[in-house]
C-alpha cells in the first residue's frame, strides 16, 4: 500500500475479515520509500478458503488516524474425488448407494455443497451434492440390468475450488441374474 503522512507514519496495520468470521489484525512494514511517503507491505498467508476483506489504517506520530476503504481478496483450492462404495458384485434389481468423498486436496477435508456426476458405461445417470463431510450418494437402481458396468463419478469446477487430475473416480460393478436350469 502507498502511504503518505506530512508528520511521517509511525505504524501501518492491516485488519483482516476471514471467511470463519473472525477478525485479524497484521502489522504492516515499510517496503521502499520512507515513513513520510512509502510503500508499506504485508505478505499474508491465508489459512480458510473464500473470501477475505480487509482495511488498511495508518497512524502518524501526532496521533492521527486513516484507513482505506474496505477491499477483498478471494482464495481458492484443490479439490479431488474417490470413490467410496459399493464394489463387487449384486443381483439384479438392487438399488445400490453409488458413494464418492469430495475432498479438499490439500487438507483432505470433505467439501459441502459440491456438485458430483453419476455415470454408467459413459452415460450420465445422475447428480447429487456433497453432503456436510463430502459425501455424494446417488441411488442406482439396477432392475431390467446385467452385466458388468463401470460406474464413476465425476467433479468439475467450483465456485471456489479448482478440480484436480483426481477428477474422476470409477469402479467396477457386476450385476447377476438368477441362473435357472431345467
Amino acid at each position: 500500500a502507498n502511504i503518505t503522512d506530512n508528520t511521517g507514519v509511525e505504524r501501518a496495520w492491516v485488519k483482516i475479515k476471514t471467511p470463519l468470521g473472525t477478525t485479524e489484525e497484521k502489522n504492516m512494514t515499510l517496503l521502499s520509500g520512507t515513513n513520510k511517503s512509502g510503500i508499506w507491505n504485508l505478505t499474508y498467508k491465508a489459512e480458510s478458503i473464500g473470501i477475505y476483506n480487509f482495511t488498511i489504517w495508518a497512524n502518524d506520530s501526532s496521533s492521527n488516524e486513516a484507513n482505506s476503504t474496505e477491499n477483498n481478496f478471494t482464495t481458492y483450492g484443490y479439490s479431488k474425488v474417490t470413490w467410496i462404495s459399493p464394489t463387487g458384485s449384486f443381483p439384479v434389481g438392487t438399488i445400490l448407494n453409488l458413494t464418492c468423498l469430495v475432498e479438499d486436496a490439500n487438507t483432505s477435508e470433505g467439501i459441502a455443497n459440491y456438485l458430483v456426476t453419476f455415470w454408467r458405461n459413459g452415460t450420465e445417470i445422475g447428480q447429487n451434492y456433497t453432503n456436510q463431510t463430502g459425501y455424494a450418494v446417488y441411488h442406482w437402481n439396477t432392475t431390467r440390468l446385467m452385466g458388468t458396468y463401470i460406474v464413476n463419478c465425476t467433479i468439475s469446477d467450483d465456485l471456489l475450488y479448482n478440480d484436480t487430475d483426481q477428477n474422476n473416480a470409477y469402479t467396477t460393478i457386476e450385476i447377476l441374474v438368477p441362473k435357472i436350469t431345467v
